[in-house]
């Protein structure tokens, strides 16, 4: 093997740097901008023909709550801090 083969162009260096990646292109995400409104639009649909089984003062009364604006109040907290929590979960870097 001769020396041309090996250095097939002796004036490029060794140890260049890569070219840098192409700037990220912007591209319309149609499921965004027409998925997601018409997604709600159809569950608004679907919950507007459900009737609920139950209230949640019946759910109170079988359960013979006393207090019953305290225990509201420590259910609304809690679904709320599940919800923050899922949220928090879901952003979460991988």
């Amino acid at each position: 093997m001769c020396a041309m083969q090996r250095n097939r162009f002796p004036n490029e260096q060794m140890n260049q740097a890569p070219p840098p990646p192409p700037p990220p292109r912007y591209r319309f995400r149609r499921s965004v901008y027409v998925g997601v409104p018409l997604a709600i639009g159809v569950y608004l649909w679907f919950i507007s023909g459900l009737r609920p089984a139950f209230r949640f003062s019946d759910l109170m009364d079988a359960l013979r709550v006393q207090a019953t604006d305290r225990y509201t109040l420590l259910a609304s907290l809690g679904v709320l801090c599940v919800t923050v929590l899922l949220i928090i979960r879901m952003l979460k870097n991988k």
